[in-house]
Formats: C-alpha cells, sequence, structure tokens
C-alpha cells in the first residue's frame, strides 16, 4: 500500500504516547476519586464517645497539621515548576497535567497521614468503625451530581488527547480553537455538573439538567467526528516548525531510518518542518542543518546500505514525479536543489503514470555547504 509503511509506524508510535495519556489520565481519575473518598472519611466526623469539641480535632482539612503538610510544599513545588516554563505551550501540555497530578498524589498523601495522626493524638483507632459516623449530607450531594460529573471526567480525559495533538503549534487564534472545541464538551457537563449541586435540594430542576446531560451524552459522538475533522483540518494548515518538538513528532522505526532521533548538538541554522495530511493533502516531515563535521565519506557510511537509489534529482527517472518535492520546505527547494546528493531509502508510486499518491524516505547532502536534510512525505 502507498501509505503504508511510514504513516503506520507512525501511527503506531502516536497510538503508543496516546496510550500512556490514557493511563495516565486513567489514574489521574483515580486519585480524584481517592481524593473524595478520603475526604468524605476526612471531613466533619462525629465520633460516638467525644464530645464535639474532641470531635472537631478529626476534621483533617481544618487542622493545621494538614495545612503544614499539604500545602507549603505544594506551593514551593508550583513556583518551583514556574521557572522552567519557557512558553505557553510548556505551561499546557506540561505544567499543568504534571503538576496536578503530582499535587493529586501528594493531597492523597497528606489526607491519609493528617488522619492518621489526628486519630492517634485523640486515641481513636481508625479500625473501629462502630464510633465513628461520617457525613451522610456529602454523600447525597454526590448521587445528586455523579453522572454529570462523570461525564465531565471523561469529557476532559477526551478533550486532553485531542488538544495534545496540537502540541507544537504555532500560538494563533487557529491553536485556540483547537483547545475550544477540545474541552467545549467538559465545560459544558462541567457547567451542568455545578447546576445539579447548586439545585440539589430542587428535585425538577435537577431532573431537567441531568436529562440535558442525557441527550448531549448521546450526542457527543457526532460532536467528536466534526471536532477530530476540525482539529485535522487547522493543524494540516498550520505546521509545526519549532525544533523543540522534533522528538515528540518524528519517532518510530520506520521515519528513524533516515531521521536522527536526536538532532545533533554542533550543526547550525537548523530547521523542522512537520503537517499531517488531510484528505487529498500529504503528511511531510523535513528535516534541515549544516553540519561542519559531515564529510560525504561519513555521510555516505550512514546511508549508502539501506539507499534503494544513489544521485542527483535530476538523474532519477524510475518513477515519474516521485522526487518533485524532494526539497520542499528547505532552503534547498527550487534553487540548488541538484548540488544534493540524494540517497532514496524509500519510494513507491501509483499506477497513474505520475504518481499522484505515493511516498518517499530519503535523506540528501550537500558536499560543498555542508548542508544535510531528511525528508519523508506520504500522499
Amino acid at each position: 500500500m502507498i501509505h503504508g509503511t511510514i504513516q503506520a509506524n507512525n501511527f503506531l508510535f502516536k497510538g503508543v504516547i496516546n496510550l500512556g495519556i490514557v493511563i495516565f489520565f486513567t489514574i489521574f481519575i483515580g486519585l480524584i476519586v481517592i481524593a473524595y473518598q478520603l475526604g468524605i472519611k476526612s471531613g466533619n466526623i462525629t465520633i460516638n464517645n467525644l464530645d464535639n469539641k474532641d470531635a472537631g480535632k478529626v476534621n483533617t482539612f481544618q487542622s493545621g497539621l494538614f495545612k503544614k503538610i499539604f500545602w507549603i510544599p505544594s506551593i514551593l513545588w508550583i513556583l518551583l515548576s514556574f521557572l522552567v516554563i519557557e512558553d505557553i505551550l510548556d505551561l499546557l501540555f506540561f505544567i499543568i497535567p504534571v503538576d496536578s497530578f503530582l499535587l493529586l498524589v501528594w493531597l492523597d498523601i497528606s489526607i491519609i497521614i493528617t488522619r492518621h495522626i489526628l486519630f492517634k493524638r485523640n486515641g481513636i483507632s481508625s479500625s473501629n468503625n462502630e464510633n465513628i459516623v461520617y457525613d451522610e449530607k456529602s454523600i447525597s450531594k454526590f448521587k445528586k451530581i455523579r453522572f454529570p460529573l462523570i461525564m465531565s471526567i471523561i469529557t476532559f480525559l477526551v478533550g486532553c488527547i485531542l488538544a495534545y495533538t496540537s502540541i507544537g503549534l504555532p500560538l494563533n487564534k487557529d491553536l485556540f480553537i483547537i483547545l475550544a472545541v477540545s474541552y467545549f464538551p467538559f465545560l459544558l457537563f462541567l457547567i451542568i455538573t455545578l447546576l445539579c449541586y447548586y439545585f440539589g435540594d430542587k428535585k425538577q430542576k435537577r431532573f431537567v439538567f441531568k436529562a440535558i446531560a442525557g441527550v448531549l451524552s448521546w450526542l457527543l459522538i457526532y460532536y467528536y467526528f466534526i471536532a477530530i475533522f476540525t482539529i485535522c483540518l487547522l493543524e494540516s494548515v498550520n505546521p509545526v516548525t519549532n525544533i523543540k518538538y522534533y522528538k515528540h513528532y518524528v519517532g518510530g522505526s520506520e521515519l528513524t531510518k533516515v531521521f536522527p532521533k536526536k538532532i545533533p548538538d554542533d550543526v547550525e541554522n537548523i530547521e523542522f518542518y512537520y503537517a499531517p495530511g488531510i484528505l487529498q493533502g500529504g503528511t511531510n516531515y523535513v528535516l534541515y542543518y549544516i553540519d561542519r563535521n559531515m564529510t560525504p565519506e561519513k555521510f555516505n557510511e550512514n546511508y549508502k546500505k539501506q539507499a534503494i537509489w544513489i544521485g542527483h534529482k535530476k538523474e532519477y527517472t524510475e518513477k515519474n514525479g516521485l522526487l518533485s518535492g524532494a526539497f520542499a520546505y528547505t532552503p534547498a527547494y527550487l534553487k540548488n536543489e541538484e548540488d544534493y546528493t540524494i540517497y532514496l531509502v524509500e519510494g513507491e508510486c501509483d499506477n497513474s503514470g505520475y504518481c499522484n499518491h505515493g511516498k518517499f524516505l530519503l535523506a540528501a547532502y550537500n558536499e560543498q555547504t555542508n548542508e544535510v536534510i531528511f525528508s519523508a512525505e506520504s500522499w
């Protein structure tokens, strides 16, 4: 198949990343549930054999001990995180998710430690459940908002996965549209959850909001179909050019046959280009740089064995049109293309006569200027 290997391997690479994201947020949701359960068991607890004054001492969240254990390290960690932010994408895709995850872990640990210490100070055994009465009001409120809350969590998870595909895109209105499209269902269900909580004692209003949540849940399938197409379209016209995200997009066994796993440290004038394909548009990966330490012998040694063809662009006659875009999105495009020796590692075309559909994977070297190009395209 024309689009087979490069795209399949890259999709597998992206699939592994997305699976990791799903696992990350699944654990994230689990930590929220644990925190909620611990919160119920650590809030307004009544101890049958203690008076109200002593009972207040086992409220975890009101204790100074909890504030010291949880809040002081958390605030310090957040301040340290802000020191490593380079741009808003770091904040959106790395700092906020990772910090939220770590703070949730620390919240659960802090509740357990504080609760254990407070119970021990007051001579209360947490295993003796007969003397501990939990706040049933909190449990009842959770049951009333359970469905929209679950949908809020699910849509948040899906939104994170959709938004994650836009990492590295230029900071413009299209990126904000992608984020808005990704998280719009989450915001709707979050509002419904808050309204259900606020009108918790008014059964009719709560029923209306839950009914709206149910209808919206069925419409999500259609919404996400349109959302995915919109996001793919916007990503295709907003190529990633920031070399910081090179390793995020270039991976998998197929691309790394040619592309370096890591951009060398001692190269100059680095340019990177990635644009996903949609409909008839092709998917492009391009890396360009000047390597003063590269020699024809070194380059030949690296790529000769795996190359199916070696030569200059005009010399290639096997598949008409295959290499027409070999130097696209590089400084060499339509300028000094014939100065480069091409090492074609993969090249396929359809039977149309001019490669209406095809793919190539190549490395190219200009020994006069030490310019190096790695390029892959499938269309």
